[in-house]
């Protein structure tokens, strides 16, 4: 009895474990499949998911990545905000001062002066300044000899001519420095052979 106990139990165990095994491989073998499919259909899903989602966010990200290329600026063009260029004020015009006219032309002017007895004629003459005045000394007095000096109004000597006899002529040329009486002798007889040039 106690042998068929133990058999039936041994059997049972037996049984127990075979149905075990067997029932752990198909299971397992159910279950490790379902996993597998599942993380394999979890895998893919989020993959294809992440594709989708890519292939979404790829146009947005290639547009907002690159922008659109502003057109061409014409080189050539004036800028509008360029200022105008000031304007040019004319340029002063000189108009050039003429010279002054020449003075009006004064001829050298000619006095003549006679000896004649001892004494000058005329004895009073007039001429201008600032042109050369020519006095001629006309020594009529055959054989005696005359000269005439002619003085500034400072009392220097203008001109003169030399010592000579008549009848015979000599003359004596100078410039008034401005106006006034030029004073005229013979410096051989200067006590009556005298006179005066006005110059004005």
């Amino acid at each position: 009895m106690k042998t068929l106990h133990y058999l039936a139990l041994g059997t049972l165990a037996v049984t127990a474990l075979l149905a075990a095994c067997g029932g752990n491989d198909d299971d397992a073998s159910d279950d490790d499949a379902t996993p597998r499919a599942s993380a394999t259909a979890r895998a893919t899903r989020p993959a294809a998911s992440a594709t989708a989602d890519n292939a979404t966010a790829t146009p947005e990200a290639a547009a907002t990545a690159t922008p659109e290329a502003p057109p061409p600026v014409n080189s050539a063009a004036t800028p509008a905000t360029a200022p105008p260029p000031p304007p040019q004020a004319p340029a002063p015009t000189s108009t050039p001062i003429p010279p002054p006219p020449p003075p009006p032309s004064v001829q050298p002017q000619s006095l003549r002066i006679v000896a004649n007895r001892t004494t000058f004629a005329p004895t009073q003459l007039t001429a201008s300044a600032a042109s050369a005045i020519t006095v001629t000394l006309d020594n009529q007095d055959a054989g005696v000899v005359h000269d005439i000096i002619i003085y500034t109004p400072a009392g220097a000597i203008a001109a003169q001519t030399a010592m000579f006899a008549g009848p015979a002529q000599q003359s004596a040329t100078f410039t008034a420095s401005g106006p006034g009486n030029h004073f005229f002798k013979c410096s051989l007889h200067p006590q009556q052979m005298t006179g005066s040039i006005a110059i004005s």
